[in-house]
């Protein structure tokens, strides 16, 4: 019921393969949308590439994102306390209308849900507490709710997140790595306007990211902190977090004052060592976790969710193999660890890298950063991969 779980069903309904979807979730939404009201910003978003935006247009659901609250950004500017390096990213060098969108997580919930509800193909089990998992000797999966029901499949796909209970059941062991860093995150007003930029500035614990929403003077907040400053932070009074903002800030935004509750999560790298089990596939977070510098989790899971569906295609049309088979799956998985590894290791050396006091370290990375900001073609290229295009 997240929104690579409810991406993922989606696709296989589109996929025009005659399948039976069935979704099962413990909770109802959480995220709802008052038609013609303006609803609090939601403390969470998600940065959404091209790539991701584009499946969404496919199934339908981009346009009712589009009804309710997204912000494009057309620059991006990244920028080194620690040294002079400075990267500026246009829209207009590539040739696109933007880079991306900032969209809030109740705006993605909310036109997901709606769609799910649409297609005939899907079967909503919500509320549905599930308490074991069977695997059959006639290659079906076998699920049991806690009132004793039975639902048996060709083809479950875990997207229950980071703490999956899918992955648990199935003595899928995960490899689990703490940076010893939180996220905090919050919903900002700004003195002066963001101008949709993506701004983004190194600090020696962490980057601070200011990311623009609809309103020109609103941003959403990711600051990577220690894992011991970040709680302190959550806990000082508005006054204190406002002056802390705006001199981790360098005073870009003039005054800066939290609209909401700043929360912390404590930051994880996550990678599974099988991806998937006989009639048994993991997407999204289930399957890994990154650090949010490069705000790529969300949309890695998209990925996964659309190679998986593409597997499947091939796996029921060319191929002719049952659903589920095994080694049709390994594609899914080999394709998906070997990109999900490069990304896990280039998001982790890039935290290492910017968290260096090194006066040698510093300067080498500036002029790294220099370098590349003057380099037409790989700031073209870098750009694309951000985008996915």
């Amino acid at each position: 019921g997240g929104v690579v779980g409810l991406t993922t069903a989606l696709l296989l309904a589109f996929a025009d393969l005659s399948l039976t979807i069935t979704l099962i979730d413990s909770q109802p939404p959480q995220a709802t949308w008052q038609e013609g009201s303006i609803p609090p910003w939601d403390i969470r978003t998600s940065a959404i590439t091209r790539f991701t935006q584009r499946i969404w247009q496919d199934v339908g659901v981009w346009p009712l994102m589009a009804e309710r609250r997204i912000a494009p950004y057309s620059n991006m500017l990244v920028c080194d306390a620690g040294g002079f390096g400075e990267l500026h990213f246009t829209a207009a060098e590539i040739g696109e209308p933007d880079l991306g969108h900032i969209i809030e997580n109740s705006v993605l919930l909310s036109s997901l849900w709606t769609a799910v509800q649409q297609q005939e193909a899907i079967t909503l089990m919500v509320p549905t507490q599930l308490n074991r998992i069977e695997q059959s000797t006639n290659g079906k999966v076998l699920l049991t709710d806690k009132n004793g029901d039975i639902v048996s499949t060709q083809l479950l796909i875990g997207a229950d997140g980071a703490n999956s209970w899918v992955r648990q059941q199935l003595d899928i062991v995960c490899d689990k790595k703490s940076y010893k860093q939180a996220a905090v995150i919050a919903t900002v007003a700004t003195e002066k306007t963001h101008d949709f930029i993506a701004w983004q500035r190194f600090l020696t614990k962490g980057p601070l990211a200011f990311l623009p929403l609809s309103d020109a003077k609103a941003a959403s907040i990711v600051w990577t902190q220690s894992i011991e400053e970040a709680p302190q932070f959550c806990a000082q009074t508005k006054e204190q977090q406002a002056l802390a903002l705006k001199k981790a800030s360098d005073g870009r935004f003039g005054e800066v004052r939290c609209l909401n509750t700043p929360r912390y999560f404590p930051l994880t790298r996550q990678h599974v060592r099988q991806y998937v089990k006989p009639g048994i596939a993991l997407v999204g977070d289930a399957a890994h976790v990154m650090h949010p510098l490069a705000g790529q989790g969300v949309n890695v899971g998209i990925k996964d969710a659309w190679v998986l569906t593409e597997e499947i295609k091939r796996m029921l049309t060319l191929s002719r193999q049952p659903l589920g088979n095994y080694w049709a799956l390994r594609r899914y998985e080999r394709h998906r660890r070997a990109e999900v590894t490069e990304m896990l290791g280039l998001v982790g050396g890039l935290n290492t890298l910017f968290k260096s006091s090194s006066s040698l370290v510093r300067t080498l990375r500036s002029v790294g950063m220099s370098c590349v900001n003057d380099t037409a073609f790989l700031k073209s290229w870098l750009m694309k991969q951000a985008l996915g295009v």
